[in-house]
């Protein structure tokens, strides 16, 4: 959503910024309950008059309002000008009928029930910008009214983003039965996505088994309504669990615009057992494949897990796990290992190779050796520093075979903290240097919740830039209340 279009000066976008961001955070303070509210900015390298400051607006979400909340708002400042990437706004609640109505306005997840369905698809798991209306109470309903995310990686909306409507309804539970129907209507354009209509089940067949079901139909334009269904088992008995699972999604041939239905018929079974005190024992097998589609070849993954906590030097965890595709097999093995009474310290161990279905002489193969210390500094109250590093080994590797990362921070006084991480390699032969990233960072508090942070990054074998290599923000924490 782009509140301003292009500049090509950049005094204009500064401009409109700073008009924005006075109308964002001070007309709202008379409307608004108490809120914590943080605001950073990057301040430009000197120097450098191409290079773009960026602004950013975080809001905490406020636990109780009587009046308008700003659940959230991310004001980012771009080429093109300012950028709101997300924003949420609560409105009062209104009764109607003695029911009480909650609305809320911007970038908020549908109702729930799409959410919490295996047959819905990608595009509904992303959140919508729009309005939504629910209610509490023996049967909630929510509505939602808005247009779907663009993309996964999409800052803004576009005017062209699909519009839908989602309606969600929890009926009150009968005896052991409960039930959750949903409706998803896309409006507008042809290509706007699938009409998708369905209903959450769940039986409780006993304390210890419990089905759970998920039925409905999909619009897929080209092939008609196409049926849904999931069906599961789950079971529980003490230390033991078993869950299966069946999954029949709608062919995606006939489908047009944002998928808001799976198209993937998948089975599933995992298993959890406790045999002994301190040893669990884990399983996990699926088959899936493209939903309506003869003969498509399915992707199987099998995977076996070993925990035992009991052993007098601490936790032993072993893993395996196998994916059988049409093109090639991937096995995996890890073993971790936590000792005891050393906290932050782990062992982990993994090797995978990969084999090509047409016994290709270029199969991969990989070790990997991981090891994470505790914090290299005791913990004592006058103890101003806080250090921690990781070592990471590659038998396999022809280049650097122990590489390192330290992480650290130390308070210099008060108000001022230095902290960074680098990365080294320990041992290596092909005559690279032996430091690769270094990263300091520095706090300094200039007032009452307000600080400066100082960045410098530098990074072996990349041409030095200035605006890269150093960078200054300055943040602050306010608290939006109430006139």
């Amino acid at each position: 959503m782009h509140l301003a279009g292009s500049c090509a000066q950049p005094e204009c976008a500064r401009g409109r910024l700073a008009a924005l961001v006075l109308l964002v955070i001070v007309i709202p303070t008379g409307v608004l309950a108490q809120q914590r509210a943080s605001v950073s900015f990057r301040v430009v390298p000197f120097g450098l008059r191409s290079a773009t400051p960026l602004f950013k607006v975080d809001v905490v979400e406020s636990r109780t309002h009587r009046g308008v909340a700003l659940r959230a708002l991310t004001l980012t400042n771009t080429p093109s000008g300012p950028q709101l990437s997300n924003l949420a706004l609560a409105l009062p609640e209104v009764t109607i009928g003695g029911a009480g109505i909650a609305s809320r306005v911007g970038d908020q997840p549908l109702p729930q029930g799409f959410l919490t369905s295996p047959l819905s698809g990608p595009s509904v798991r992303r959140p919508m910008r729009g309005l939504s209306f629910s209610t509490r109470g023996a049967t909630p309903w929510t509505l939602s009214i808005g247009q779907l995310d663009a993309g996964l990686h999409s800052g803004a909306l576009s005017s062209g983003s699909p519009t839908v409507v989602a309606l969600a309804v929890s009926l009150p539970k009968y005896q052991r039965l409960s039930f959750v129907p949903r409706l998803l209507v896309p409006v507008g354009s042809g290509d706007a996505g699938q009409t998708v209509m369905g209903t959450a089940v769940q039986a409780e067949l006993s304390p210890h088994i419990s089905v759970v079901s998920d039925v409905g139909m999909a619009d897929t334009s080209r092939a008609g309504w196409a049926p849904l269904a999931s069906s599961g088992v789950i079971g529980q008995w003490g230390g033991t669990e078993i869950a299966t699972s069946v999954l029949r999604g709608a062919p995606s041939k006939g489908m047009e615009g944002p998928t808001t239905v799976g198209s993937v018929d998948r089975e599933l079974a995992r298993g959890r057992l406790q045999p002994l005190p301190g040893l669990v024992v884990s399983g996990f097998a699926s088959r899936s494949r493209p939903a309506s589609v003869a003969e498509a070849p399915d992707v199987r993954v099998g995977s076996v897990g070993v925990v035992y906590d009991r052993l007098p030097y601490g936790q032993l965890e072993a893993t395996r796990q196998r994916e059988f595709a049409s093109s090639q097999e991937v096995d995996t093995t890890r073993v971790e290992w936590r000792p005891t009474g050393v906290g932050g310290f782990t062992v982990r161990y993994t090797e995978k190779r990969t084999t090509s279905a047409d016994a290709s002489p270029h199969d991969l193969a990989s070790k990997l050796v991981e090891l994470s210390l505790p914090s290299l500094m005791p913990r004592r109250p006058d103890n101003r520093w806080n250090l921690r590093a990781a070592l990471t080994g590659n038998p396999s590797s022809t280049t650097a075979a122990i590489t390192s990362k330290v992480s650290g921070r130390f308070e210099v006084f008060r108000e001022v903290a230095l902290g960074g991480e680098t990365e080294l390699d320990l041992a290596h032969s092909d005559g690279r240097e032996p430091l690769r990233v270094l990263r300091l960072t520095t706090d300094v508090a200039v007032m009452q919740n307000t600080a400066v942070q100082l960045r410098c990054t530098y990074g072996a074998g990349r041409t030095f830039s200035f605006a890269q290599a150093f960078e200054a923000r300055v943040s602050r924490t306010f608290t939006l209340s109430a006139r």
